[in-house]
């Protein structure tokens, strides 16, 4: 039978303990804690939280080891905070099964719930849109077997029984491992045939060491007046738990499953992430030394101009992405400065692009003095300066790309007006223009 704290509400399933010999994967089933003063009605937000939470912690088992802390949506009233932590000596497919038994039985047992937990043998999965006390013995389950030590032994057992417990509280909370968890056996002197005791003391490995032995001492504290006597019983809290039976339910010859399973975890991911920490590295050092190349170029031509001019600079590769490499099919005109050809930014943005012939007369004087006027006037009939481009022997000024006729038009529109012939000549010479300095 289960003795229990108010608002626990467990059944005890000896069927499925009894299936559960035959089959490594079943989980087994302890008791869940469904609190009446904890549900919701129509929050959309938070259930949707819990799903998200759920599924992480099931998805995140593998690369746990065994114990895993998350929430979703943070900062919100509708918050779910969840955590599972498996028994220190499971495997790793087996803490994966219960976790995944325990992430879709806890919202069955417990539906509508900002709050609830679930107890197995094997582990053990909580949610909370708050905050449960690590030390509390509140909530809580207690288990027992139904086997009463005989009255003879009880004394003996009762002394063998606690000072075991206790020598594994302090193991389990003084542990320089990643996991607080300690199980032992001792005999006691009785006429039993039985009379070799084993525990398990476990704790989450976040606690400190102060809160993981108060929090045991409180789980042990509560098992005389639940099942005292008894062969076997349990003390199962919101952070940590105890037990102890006559026959040994942990594993000893082979607990290093799950250490396993994380050191092959270890094996792969560790080569994997110090690969992209090295690649991260080899393209911040191009990165670095292009663009130590690019301000040298800028201090060499610019002078002290070019900390103001460098926000300006575009680099050949983004140019040559907008204009399809200076395609014949942008060009859009061609003056003494050498061809302008039309582009489009990654941002959707039009330019018109203004290509330093090799050949040109304007050399790097001419060029810097371009920059250095056009980027300082600011005029509504002044066509935009977004930039320059100078790499790789290449000069160029990019413009903001105006599409509604160009300068000269404005400029003779009014002369012509009247005069059809010169309009019909100015039209046959139109080209678009870009500023010529």
């Amino acid at each position: 039978m289960f003795l229990l704290n108010n608002h626990v509400d467990v059944t005890f399933l000896l069927f499925l303990w009894l299936f559960g010999i035959g089959s490594s994967s079943a989980s087994i089933y302890n008791a869940n804690y469904c609190p009446n003063n904890t549900s919701y009605n129509s929050n959309l937000t938070f259930e949707t939280n819990l799903k998200v939470l759920l599924a992480s912690m099931v998805s995140n088992v593998s690369l746990s080891d065994g114990y895993y802390f998350t929430a979703m949506g943070m900062g919100t009233t509708s918050v779910a905070n969840g955590l599972l932590l498996c028994r220190g000596d499971v495997s790793t497919a087996t803490c994966h099964d219960c976790i995944s038994t325990a992430a879709t039985e806890i919202t069955r047992r417990c539906p509508n719930k900002t709050e609830s937990i679930i107890w197995y043998d094997e582990c053990m999965l909580r949610f909370t849109n708050r905050y449960f006390a690590p030390t509390s013995v509140v909530p809580r389950a207690n288990l027992m077997d139904g086997n009463n030590i005989s009255a003879s032994d009880l004394d003996s057992f009762n002394r063998t029984l606690f000072g075991l417990l206790n020598d594994l509280i302090e193991e389990a909370a003084n542990s320089r491992l990643a996991r607080k968890f300690a199980t032992g056996q001792r005999e006691f002197a009785g006429h039993s045939p039985e009379n070799t005791v084993y525990a398990l003391t476990e704790c989450e490995p976040d606690l400190t060491t102060t809160q993981c032995e108060e929090c045991l001492r409180n789980a042990v504290s509560t098992l005389p007046s639940c099942c005292g006597g008894k062969q076997g019983a349990r003390a199962l809290l919101s952070y940590c738990n105890a037990r102890h039976e006559l026959f040994r339910f942990y594993h000893t010859s082979d607990t290093s499953g799950n250490k396993k399973s994380v050191s092959r975890v270890v094996l792969i991911v560790v080569p994997v992430v110090v690969s992209i920490i090295l690649l991260l590295c080899v393209c911040y050092f191009i990165l670095k030394r292009s663009r130590k190349k690019y301000n040298t170029l800028l201090r060499e031509n610019f002078g002290e101009e070019s900390a103001t001019l460098e926000s300006l600079q575009f680099g050949l590769v983004t140019i040559e992405a907008a204009t399809n490499k200076f395609s014949y099919e942008k060009r859009i005109g061609e003056g003494g400065f050498g061809v302008v050809y039309k582009g489009v930014l990654p941002d959707g943005r039009e330019i018109a692009v203004k290509k330093l012939s090799k050949s040109s007369g304007q050399g790097a004087n001419e060029f810097k003095n371009e920059i250095l006027l056009i980027a300082k006037l600011q005029h509504r009939n002044l066509v935009t300066l977004l930039g320059f481009c100078l790499e790789e022997h290449e000069k160029m000024l990019i413009y903001e790309f105006v599409s509604n006729k160009s300068l000269d038009y404005f400029l003779f529109a009014v002369i012509c007006r009247r005069n059809m012939q010169c309009m019909d000549n100015f039209q046959k010479s139109q080209m678009f223009l870009v500023l010529e300095l």
